[in-house]
């Protein structure tokens, strides 16, 4: 089972105190820190690290915390996102948001307490999303095995009603063929078992030809 303490978070900013200040302030935190100073790094770190939450600054040389998150969006889509920004780049951090489905963004400088109890949350939401593609899948799974069985079913079905269709026309045959022959010398029994073995064959025909049909209608809509 994972937990917290298995969990970790990767911090960018090019700012190396205030890179600092986030480390200490969230090094009691039940989760793995890793940190960055440009995107190139944290580039690397998440193509090398599982990272579970990203808390990137909006302004940083090369790539921006905007250009970071979409690379991220893009490649690594299960990590949560959070963006630091200042008030200047309130609008590019809303942007962030509606492009690169930003779980959470703070502007600077931002309250500890409040983006640790952030990227808790974003952990659970994780975990949440991440349960519920599992569900989803172990559905999928279970509808493709229903679908399978049902294929076999219907494709042994037509076998065995194919192969019912001779041995009863044969039935059908020998008591026609033994009332011919018999004529007036069959009793009243006789001929009323005979009579019965005929109708049962018959309906055992016919029954055999019903499953035949319904496979065979149930296929249509795959063949068109």
């Amino acid at each position: 089972m994972t937990t917290n303490a298995d969990r970790a978070v990767l911090l960018v900013d090019d700012d190396k105190n205030l890179l600092s200040g986030l480390v200490r302030a969230l090094h009691e935190q039940p989760f793995r820190i890793f940190i960055a100073q440009n995107g190139a790094d944290a580039v690397w770190l998440l193509k090398t690290r599982e990272i579970d939450v990203i808390v990137a600054d909006e302004r940083m040389p090369g790539l921006s915390g905007s250009e970071l998150l979409a690379w991220v969006t893009e490649n690594c889509p299960e990590v949560m996102r959070i963006v630091l920004t200042g008030h200047a780049e309130m609008e590019t951090a809303i942007r962030a948001i509606n492009e690169t489905d930003v779980y959470r963004f703070f502007t600077k400088p931002c309250n500890e307490a409040r983006l640790a109890v952030a990227i808790h949350k974003a952990i659970e939401e994780k975990d949440s999303r991440e349960n519920s593609r599992q569900t989803l899948e172990s559905s999928r799974r279970q509808l493709l095995d229903m679908e399978r069985r049902s294929q076999d079913f219907e494709f042994q079905t037509r076998i065995v009603s194919r192969d019912l269709e001779r041995p009863l026309e044969r039935i059908l045959d020998c008591c026609r063929r033994l009332e011919e022959q018999s004529g007036e010398r069959l009793d009243r029994q006789s001929r009323e078992l005979l009579s019965e073995a005929r109708r049962a064959a018959a309906e055992s025909r016919l029954l055999a030809a019903r499953l035949q049909n319904i496979s065979f209608h149930k296929e249509l809509p795959a063949a068109l």
